[in-house]
């Protein structure tokens, strides 16, 4: 009880200067400054613990947030295939119209789906709230520490890079105004099952007469083949980073095992 032994050291140094015994003077000053001193010590070694202790809770988070990332990107690699298979169906049409009279529902709905982007944001709060706060540097592992920031930087980078990619699918949304009407759109995003499509009012027909117009529009032949790498891209992409987390998370449930905390999933 600090407390305690500063008021008994206190009594003792009051009864020492009314005798003037300047030896039990200077022992109980030396004594009183250890205390303090020892004190400080045992404060700042607790809030380093302390410290410690939320950086680790914070890298158990972190584990979980990359769980988030790769489900994300598994959600990215199954838009890229479904969107990408109507970019390879309106390729073939393009090429030959007639096609599209077996199968007129498809034609609408394959030139609205090979509009959609297939790939959204990675979560990052976590690790941006790390930083933040200071917490990272915490973590008594140096290399890991490099890995994950080296990670989120390859994510950043990664994120410029599919914003500029976006513009691929703005310009290539631009070369379909005209091929659809609007009571046509109301119709695919409202009432036609995308897994089963029936549009009894679109006839063979109609569907070699929209195959033919979007056959004769440059800007599509153009931008066609370019959403085409875009969704191939996006899949390249989200197979390798799921590979490279799935290394760092096995790296962060190493180190968060020889701290004996849980590792999160």
């Amino acid at each position: 009880d600090w407390i305690g032994l500063g008021k008994m050291i206190l009594r003792r140094v009051g009864t020492a200067i009314a005798r003037l015994d300047w030896t039990v003077l200077s022992v109980e000053f030396l004594v009183l400054v250890a205390g303090v001193f020892v004190g400080l010590q045992v404060d700042d070694w607790n809030n380093r613990r302390l410290e410690r202790l939320g950086s680790y809770d914070s890298l158990v988070r972190l584990n979980e947030e990359l769980q988030l990332q790769v489900q994300t990107y598994e959600g990215r690699i199954a838009n890229a295939q479904r969107w990408r298979t109507h970019v390879e169906y309106l390729d073939e049409v393009l090429q030959h119209p007639e096609r599209a009279r077996s199968d007129p529902a498809r034609l609408p709905l394959a030139i609205l789906l090979s509009t959609y982007q297939s790939d959204f944001p990675i979560p990052v709060r976590t690790y941006e709230e790390l930083e933040a706060g200071g917490k990272i540097e915490h973590i008594q592992n140096p290399e890991l520490i490099k890995m994950i920031r080296n990670h989120y930087l390859g994510l950043a980078m990664w994120q410029v890079v599919s914003e500029r990619t976006e513009y691929v699918s703005e310009r290539y949304s631009q070369t379909i105004v005209g091929l659809l009407d609007i009571p046509m759109y109301r119709a695919l995003l409202t009432d036609v099952d995308w897994e089963n499509p029936v549009m009894p009012w679109f006839t063979s027909d109609q569907a070699v007469a929209l195959a033919s117009a979007a056959s004769e529009s440059s800007d599509m032949r153009k931008w066609l083949p370019t959403v085409y790498w875009y969704h191939t891209g996006t899949e390249n992409l989200a197979n390798e980073q799921i590979e490279l987390i799935s290394h760092l998370r096995s790296e962060i449930s190493r180190e968060l095992a020889s701290r004996n905390l849980e590792s999160g999933d």
